[in-house]
C-alpha cells in the first residue's frame, strides 16, 4: 500500500464487515486485491476461499 492510497483502508473496512476479517486482515485482501495478486498466503484466514472472484487466500498450515 502506497502512502497516497486511501482507497485501500475504505476497502479494508469494508471487506471487515462484510467478512467478519479483523481489520489488519482486510487491509492487506485489500491490498492484494489494489495490486492484483492472485494468491494470498495466510496463517489465518481460510484455505481455498475466493475473494471477489479473483483473489485465492492459501493457507499453508491447513492439514
Amino acid at each position: 500500500m502506497t502512502p497516497d492510497d486511501e482507497g485501500a483502508p475504505r476497502r479494508g473496512r469494508f471487506g471487515r464487515a462484510r467478512r467478519g476479517y479483523r481489520i489488519y486482515d482486510s487491509l492487506i485482501v485489500a491490498s492484494a486485491l489494489e495490486a492484483n495478486c492472485a494468491t494470498l498466503f495466510s496463517k489465518g484466514m481460510q484455505d481455498g476461499q475466493m475473494i471477489e472472484g479473483r483473489l485465492t487466500i492459501r493457507n499453508r498450515f491447513q492439514p
